[in-house]
């Protein structure tokens, strides 16, 4: 008995039409069960892979499913959850296949990458060379077969008697690639105060690993400068975070689109350095501060792996920092700033 199988299919098509979408499903469904679940979801762009697999969420497998210029030939670029692994085929068709035809045999061959036998050992390319087993008619169902795709591996201009030759074209990225390993990112980034004396400028760096999902672990370094006129004095602040970070959308589009949420925990090195004119040198004095951030984020894809961004939010310390100056209070380093970043992250 075939297993209950969830399946995500990105459907990449300027023209897919409802009786297109539906004759892949029932395909589909012919082999892996009519318990099973096929989800159609037509685009006019090449998700990121990344978007796929969040928007798929816990589903066996996620597929994006294309079709050249002359609709003669198929890439099928498929992601197998419970082996966490990214594999790609090829699949051509006779010139005078109908559009019909043409959208069973791609549902036998979607489903006969995720029945048992082919997602309890590792895909190779002579995994394609299994053929779904022939359908039953129902009792109100037509008695005519339906078209089988015969999947043998053949060369790239090759086809065999039924006019379908599979090619395994391989991963579309790396062979280990499917879930990032994690992500780096580094921006310019500026503060000011509310209520008080804290503009800075400076630059972080950050890297995150993935949790859950949508859901990545970030530990983070920055530095950041600034001066306060009314004291005569400079500051050097140097933050190390730890936090989560949550993305809020993820936008399957050419170029993509990002949303962050981002909250960290915040241990704050804060340096003050005075100099006057009735002072031999530099006086300085430092301190250490916790606190925390949030910071919204939005990023615009560069590369499939790599965005711009830039976000805004609130920095929050455990207290105020007087600053004195031969015994008089002149100055005030809020516990509260607005800080904003821009630069640039890349997953791995």
């Amino acid at each position: 008995m075939v297993a209950k199988v969830v399946l995500v299919v990105f459907l990449i098509s300027d023209q897919a039409g409802e009786s297109t979408t539906r004759a892949f499903e029932q395909a589909a469904l012919e082999v892996l069960g009519h318990d099973a679940k096929v989800e159609v979801e037509v685009v006019h762009e090449d998700p990121d892979d990344m978007f796929a697999i969040e928007r798929a969420g816990a589903a066996d497998g996620v597929i994006e499913l294309s079709l050249n210029q002359h609709d003669t030939e198929a890439r099928l670029h498929c992601y197998i959850a419970r082996l966490e692994r990214w594999v790609s085929r090829s699949i051509v068709f006779d010139a005078g296949d109908e559009a019909g035809e043409r959208a069973r045999m791609l549902g036998f061959a979607v489903a006969s990458m995720f029945t048992p036998e082919v997602t309890d050992t590792e895909p190779e390319p002579s995994a394609a060379n299994r053929t779904p087993s022939e359908p039953e008619p129902a009792n109100n169902a037509p008695t005519t077969p339906a078209p089988k795709p015969t999947l043998a591996k053949v060369g790239p201009s090759d086809t065999n008697s039924s006019g379908v030759g599979v090619v395994d074209t391989g991963a579309k990225h790396e062979p280990s690639a499917g879930s990032p390993l994690g992500s780096l990112d580094f921006s310019a980034v500026l503060a000011m105060g509310i209520q008080g004396e804290a503009e800075s400028i400076g630059a972080a760096a950050g890297l995150g690993l993935p949790v859950a999902g949508p859901l990545w672990l970030r530990a983070s370094l920055a530095g950041r400068t600034g001066e306060i006129p009314a004291a005569q004095a400079n500051t050097r602040q140097l933050n190390l975070g730890l936090g989560l970070a949550w993305s809020l959308f993820r936008a399957g589009v050419s170029p993509s689109f990002e949303a962050v949420l981002r909250g960290d925990l915040l241990g704050s090195w804060f340096e003050v350095g005075h100099l006057s004119a009735d002072d031999p040198s530099v006086v300085r004095k430092s301190r250490w501060q916790f606190g925390a951030d949030l910071v919204l984020g939005a990023g615009l894809g560069l590369t499939s792996n790599a965005l711009l961004y830039a976000g805004g939010g609130l920095e929050a310390m455990l207290g105020k920092t007087d600053i004195y100056t031969h015994g008089e209070l002149v100055a005030v380093v809020p516990p509260l700033r607005l800080v904003g970043e821009v630069g640039v992250r890349t997953r791995f």
